[in-house]
């Protein structure tokens, strides 16, 4: 079986209508589990009136048959869980727009915990498996039960693409780096 790790907010957790259909194809042919850290229940938005969601009940219509597993969002539960698992997927769709526009920060962070990660294609995602070259690491939503395939199938894949994330992650997102990326962006209006 292949575990799969996913972190996010919970009311993010829709993104994965996206690409279900490719996850139940692969789990057909090899079993998969996915691994989500999460919020476990989050706040709908409709007003003075708001409910909790169970995230639990929406992924099982969403995902429909295969198997997940739900772990309450903490920094000490998402290495556990993440650590343990043999790849990492970012899901993002292209609607609406700014969901598009997010940053790299949950790449860097799975890379930094030596995980493959299989993203969607954003311009952030894009520019950070480039400057890597892993290329062959984010998807069009064509792409991916192509792309999640040959992940799962090539263990030396996933171990080398784990390892130069984990490398460029460690040097481009240490905290001088990050600070000196700062103190140039400051610079320059001041």
């Amino acid at each position: 079986m292949v575990h799969i790790a996913w972190e996010g907010m919970g009311s993010n957790a829709w993104t994965f209508r996206e690409i279900a259909p490719v996850l139940k194809q692969i789990h057909q042919k090899k079993p998969i589990a996915l691994h989500l850290v999460t919020d476990l229940e989050y706040p709908s938005h409709n007003g003075p009136l708001a409910w909790k969601h169970s995230l639990k009940k929406e992924l099982t219509g969403i995902l429909k048959g295969i198997p997940f597993y739900l772990y309450e969002w903490n920094s000490a539960m998402l290495s556990t869980i993440c650590t343990q698992c043999d790849i990492a997927l970012l899901p993002i769709p292209q609607k609406p727009p700014i969901y598009w526009a997010k940053p790299e920060n949950r790449l860097l962070m799975l890379w930094r915990m030596g995980l493959p990660v299989l993203t969607s294609s954003t311009p952030a995602h894009m520019r950070c498996m480039k400057a890597v070259g892993i290329n062959e690491m984010y998807a069009t939503k064509e792409d991916w039960g192509r792309c999640l395939e040959t992940l799962i199938g090539d263990e030396d894949l996933r171990k080398k693409t784990a390892l130069l994330g984990q490398n460029y992650a460690c040097q481009a997102a240490n905290d001088q780096a990050l600070a000196d990326k700062w103190i140039t962006v400051l610079e320059s209006v001041l």
